[in-house]
């Protein structure tokens, strides 16, 4: 099992290293990732969070990387789900680009066109011995995404700012069994709504919902995220 986790985490590590740098190609100059609902380079240049999140039947943990610039802002993360009262695990890595359009003249309000993909794989325990068990892959996803995101930042006080967001995604996924040697494919929409809550300019904690349109199956799904934004603009 452990072997699977640290292919896990060489694989995120790809993601992210490619992410960020799309994210920093342009200068980076003042500006908030706002469609988002996180802040820009003014507040760090480079992003780090973790999450939590929930849906009817599966517990989800991820780790974010992003990098935001003066007009492109790129992210990663690595997503493992649980399912309760299942041996079942998901593993996937996603990567997003986006574009960041400021709209009307006070800059407090964006909206971004983003593409984005992922690959994972799907893992279940097997018992080797009476007690002992592995883990093993029985499928592998993919998908491909594209959408535009919205968002407005409120600045509350000081030490204090709102941003909330929301953003509309289609999707085309792929689930690859590999016990059966077939391929499902869908195709979905999902929106995903949320506040990041900019404390003292570094640290934003997010609530966030984000529910599918049209996928058989599905459940809404709702969480919270922590993010620290680092390497701070120069004025």
């Amino acid at each position: 099992m452990s072997t699977r986790i640290a292919e896990q985490l060489m694989n995120q590590s790809v993601v992210c290293i490619v992410a960020t740098v799309l994210a920093l190609v342009a200068p980076c100059v003042a500006g908030a990732q706002t469609c988002e609902g996180r802040p820009g380079p003014e507040n760090g240049r480079i992003q780090l969070g973790l999450g939590l999140a929930t849906t009817e039947n599966a517990k989800e943990r991820a780790t974010y990387i992003g990098g935001v610039g003066s007009s492109l802002f790129g992210n990663a993360t690595g997503v493992i789900s649980d399912y309760d009262n299942s041996s079942r695990s998901d593993f996937a890595q996603t990567a997003t680009v986006g574009y960041r359009r400021p709209i009307g003249t006070s800059g407090n309000t964006e909206l971004c066109p983003i593409v984005g993909g992922s690959i994972g794989e799907v893992q279940t325990l097997i018992p080797t011995a009476p007690f002992s068990v592995r883990r093993q892959r029985i499928a592998r996803t993919r998908s491909a995404n594209v959408g535009v995101s919205l968002g407005h930042r409120i600045p509350v006080n000081a030490a204090l700012t709102a941003i909330p967001a929301v953003r509309a995604n289609f999707v085309r996924s792929t689930f690859d069994n590999e016990v059966s040697n077939m391929s499902v494919s869908d195709s979905y929409g999902v929106v995903t709504m949320s506040t990041g809550i900019v404390l003292v300019t570094h640290f934003t904690l997010s609530p966030v919902l984000s529910f599918p349109i049209g996928l058989e199956g599905a459940s809404t799904r709702w969480g919270f995220a922590f993010n620290a934004s680092f390497w701070r603009k120069k004025s």
